[in-house]
């Protein structure tokens, strides 16, 4: 199974999902569309997450992951192949299920990116020292 955009309960440092990701290391966590890094933003032991920084009650964190464990069918942090503005994924993402980060911020498609089948056009040329991430089902 796979949770997408599940608003996460808790405050302050706390917060719980509604289930355990499987394995953990699909989670993607975000605040207000920034992109958490695990270790260094946040830690996860089961279904609870601690936060390293205060959050505060405007701010929104939205958390993706699996929970069955399995791997066919999913794309974690792919790397897509390409340059300036013009990448490939491995596979055709499923309708709505692509979420492509740059630099660690969520990305609009239609406003920031185009997609059509497997390839992204990015509006704004991508530079050397920046880089993209894609998790998306197949």
């Amino acid at each position: 199974t796979w949770q997408d955009a599940e608003t996460v309960a808790g405050g302050g440092y706390n917060f719980s999902l509604l289930e355990a990701p499987s394995p953990a290391v699909s989670l993607m966590l975000s605040r207000n569309g920034e992109m958490l890094t695990a270790g260094a933003d946040y830690t996860l032991v089961g279904s609870a997450i601690t936060i390293t920084t205060l959050i505060e009650s405007e701010d929104v964190l939205l958390a993706w992951y699996r929970t069955d464990g399995a791997t066919s069918g999913f794309a974690d942090g792919e790397i897509p192949a390409g340059s300036l503005r013009g990448f490939s994924l491995q596979n055709t993402p499923l309708p709505l299920t692509l979420l492509l980060f740059r630099n660690g911020l969520a990305l609009t498609v239609n406003m920031d990116y185009q997609l059509i089948a497997n390839a992204i056009v990015l509006t704004t040329p991508l530079d050397s020292t920046e880089n993209l991430l894609a998790f998306y089902r197949f």
